[in-house]
């Protein structure tokens, strides 16, 4: 979960791109498999399906990952509903993201009413999800300093109130406006991803939905352990991609090589909409350079887990967290 106050006293939603601009990029985009669209609040935009649409059909995206407040239940069912019937083969995970118990939930998003939005959301994704297999449904815990002694409560309530596919816990990051709730502890996090993985990964059921759902699930079990070690050394562990295997698209089409780094890589509005403009272009190859160089590091999970995938050196510890997966596997089946 990132923060970016500059981003957000410079945000106007006048600029974003139109359903014709995104019809436009994607039919210049090369082939790509997993899209996250983000936010902000995605489900704002009325058109949510039809710009899933456009990379579906024209970049061939075969995983779609949409995270969500929750909040705007009708809109959101019914916007998920239109995606997974008109695109049955393409696997779409929605992420809920919950930030603590009711009470905390409430305070930290300021709308009173907001926790129960979001499980009611849950509720009626997961029954929409009983006739869907193509739909994944996880909560997306960040922890923050305004609720990393309350997640063990909320992991608890989750598991045995809504009994979900998936948790995932992520790491905030960046600088929030109030600067409230980045700086958290990572040794914090170390505990709340132990509780986690003792208590309710066992159970976990949204990787097995996946295609290479062995695989997929050991990269996430690394993953938190590549944030853990970058959060608790301060330091570069393993080398980045961003700019080479994965980038980012800004609501306005200015493309980064991700949400933690400030320099752009050029405008899409200026290049004709055509993503390899500025993909090859020479300020993008000065930022890959100099990520390189710099050794730059952050606990972003998106780009750790990027950096997992693609790295062979990583492969021999993504073996190990594998034998652990087909050991629970084998496990949960008896």
């Amino acid at each position: 979960m990132c923060f970016y106050e500059d981003r957000i006293k410079s945000s106007n939603s006048r600029k974003e791109l139109s359903l014709e601009e995104i019809e436009q990029i994607s039919l210049k985009m090369p082939p790509f498999n997993w899209l996250q669209i983000s936010g902000g609040e995605p489900f704002l935009r009325s058109d949510l399906d039809k710009i899933c649409g456009c990379f579906i059909n024209n970049s061939r995206a075969k995983i779609i990952s949409i995270p969500t407040n929750g909040y705007y239940v009708d809109k959101i069912c019914d916007l998920t509903r239109r995606m997974v019937t008109s695109y049955p083969k393409i696997f779409f995970t929605i992420g809920i993201s919950i930030y603590g118990p009711k009470n905390l939930h409430d305070k930290i998003t300021g709308i009173p009413g907001s926790f129960d939005k979001a499980i009611s959301a849950y509720w009626k994704l997961k029954e929409l999800a009983k006739r869907h297999s193509n739909l994944g449904l996880n909560f997306g815990i960040c922890q923050n300093k305004q609720n990393e002694d309350s997640l063990n409560e909320l992991f608890s309530y989750l598991m045995t109130e809504c009994s979900p596919d998936h948790i995932s816990l992520l790491f905030a990051r960046g600088i929030d406006v109030k600067h409230k709730f980045t700086g958290t502890s990572y040794q914090k996090y170390k505990e709340n991803w132990d509780y986690l993985l003792t208590h309710v990964l066992k159970r976990d059921k949204y990787y097995y939905l996946l295609p290479f759902k062995s695989i997929l699930y050991s990269v996430n079990m690394l993953q938190k352990d590549i944030t853990y070690e970058v959060a608790y050394n301060e330091k570069f562990v393993l080398p980045c991609y961003a700019a080479r295997i994965s980038g980012v698209i800004d609501e306005n089409g200015d493309v980064f090589s991700c949400e933690m780094r400030k320099a752009k890589l050029g405008s899409l509005r200026d290049s004709e909409y055509d993503f390899r403009n500025i993909w090859k272009g020479e300020v993008a190859k000065r930022e890959r350079t100099q990520i390189r160089k710099s050794k730059c590091y952050c606990t972003h999970e998106c780009f750790i887990t990027s950096n997992i995938v693609f790295n062979p050196l990583m492969y021999y510890r993504l073996f190990k967290k594998w034998l652990i997966y087909n050991h629970n596997f084998d496990a949960g089946k008896r």
